[in-house]
């Protein structure tokens, strides 16, 4: 029987020579539920790392398919391509990293995976929490573990790298949810249509709406066989970007007045099992976190498919206030709370900040 070794490394440029609606290998696992084993020293030394990696896990988990994944600890401290195990380690060696910050390699022959083997570098200092200023998306110091373990994780499923959606197996530490201070992953809309496609859907049906102030950047991803991920931005009525300022935290300041129709950018995306159609609201607020308590501008039924993500524009007016006032404009998806979801953290996201003139 013929064997391939193959290492995908995170978060590295290469050409590619198309793009589908997602990117799956050919080969899958020959039973549903794939076990990686966790190199013992890791809980032992790095436990803040290795809960991380259990969060990871769970939302894994989370995705629509019938295909699932088992953290469990390796019986050995010894972490080795082509050994008969599929095991995750954090190391500085450059080879098993691809020269990244992690890199999985998948063993396959012509019809299934036999084994996949994720490497995290152990040097770097990865943020190992949910606050958005930590965050290199937000101006922080680093990349979210969290995110990177999952885009690693889903390669072990048979996820490859994507390009042509805002999705996580593209560049992974910008799809967040975020409300707040505080930011919420996912497995992507787009990945979750690839794994039920290849692997069939879960038994229980997963519901999971959700909104972000990210999109894709075609223009940045070029080439890449990652993809490039943009803010959300806000527009007049001819589609002119409206006129902005970047604060420390990368964070974008506009520029509005009371009474302008302005038009609202967002990504939804449909994580689940089946087509939702639930509610949209967009606010305004005071401050970032987003809630029904806020001012409601706009609202409408969304019609939700499962397969790609959905960019979305929304008209408002912008209402009084103070002028020189900084002020959120958000939205909520699912805003009367109907769906009953596996994920209700990522329901509200802000869009950004408006000064008012």
């Amino acid at each position: 029987m013929r064997t391939t070794l193959l290492a995908i490394a995170a978060l590295a440029a290469f050409p590619i020579s198309r793009a589908d609606a997602f990117e799956m290998r050919t080969q899958t696992w020959s039973t549903n539920t794939v076990t990686l084993r966790v190199n013992p020293d890791v809980q032992a030394t790095l436990p803040d790392h290795f809960d991380t990696l259990l969060d990871a896990e769970a939302k894994v988990n989370g995705n629509a398919s019938a295909l699932r994944f088992d953290l469990v600890i390796d019986n050995d401290v010894i972490s080795l391509n082509n050994n008969g195990e599929s095991e995750l380690n954090f190391t500085n060696d450059s080879t098993l990293l691809c020269g990244s910050l992690g890199c999985t390699w998948i063993i396959s022959d012509a019809t299934h995976i036999l084994e996949a083997d994720v490497f995290l570098d152990l040097d770097y200092a990865w943020t190992l929490d949910d606050v958005k200023t930590n965050s290199i998306a937000y101006g922080g110091p680093a990349r979210p573990l969290i995110n990177t373990a999952m885009h690693e994780m889903l390669h072990t499923l048979g996820a490859k790298h994507e390009n042509d959606a805002i999705n996580i197996m593209g560049n992974a530490w910008n799809v967040v949810s975020t409300n707040g201070n505080n930011t919420e992953v996912a497995v992507s809309e787009d990945t979750t249509a690839g794994l039920v496609t290849v692997n069939g859907p879960r038994a229980t049906t997963i519901r999971d709406v959700s909104v972000m102030h990210w999109k894709l950047d075609a223009a940045g991803t070029g080439t890449s066989a990652y993809s490039k991920h943009m803010r959300s931005q806000l527009f007049d009525l001819a589609g002119n970007e409206l006129p902005k300022i970047l604060d420390a935290n990368d964070e974008p300041i506009y520029f509005a007045s009371a009474g302008d129709r302005i038009q609202v950018e967002m990504t939804l995306e449909n994580r689940g099992s089946n087509t939702e159609v639930t509610g949209l609201g967009v606010f305004w607020s005071s401050n970032s976190t987003i809630s029904t308590l806020d001012t409601l501008l706009f609202s409408s039924n969304a019609t939700l498919g499962v397969n790609t993500p959905f960019e979305h524009k929304v008209t408002v007016t912008v209402p009084a206030g103070t002028v020189g006032t900084t002020y959120y404009v958000g939205a909520i998806i699912d805003r009367l709370g109907a769906v009953s979801e596996s994920n209700e953290i990522n329901n509200a996201a802000y869009i950004a900040a408006i000064e008012l003139q």
